[in-house]
């Protein structure tokens, strides 16, 4: 049975993995090897720590697939995003270490 939690979690991975495809396309077009992008987090969104999660551990799949660009990436939150912020930061070590148990 598919939730409303997976059903965003299939969104921010699709949404995520598209934006990174386009700017590595973009890359090699014009032969580039870093390139740079930015996505501003939505503050409607509720499941903060499953927003967080999904776009963390979707950038680090994409980094690990595309060795050609080098990838620089940043989020744009608002002031008042602080929990918001808090997630990302609790999800980074999180993906990290289960990336390195395998």
């Amino acid at each position: 049975m598919i939730t409303n939690d997976d059903h965003l979690s299939d969104s921010i991975r699709l949404f995520i993995s598209k934006s990174i495809h386009y700017v590595i396309m973009d890359s090699q077009q014009a032969n580039l090897k870093m390139q740079s992008i930015a996505f501003a987090v939505p503050d409607s969104c509720k499941q903060e720590q499953i927003l967080a999660e999904e776009i963390i551990e979707e950038i680090i799949n994409q980094i690990n697939v595309t060795k050609s660009v080098s990838l620089k990436v940043s989020f744009v939150l608002l002031p008042d995003q602080q929990t918001l912020h808090d997630q990302f930061l609790n999800a980074i070590p999180t993906v990290q270490t289960i990336k390195d148990s395998f």
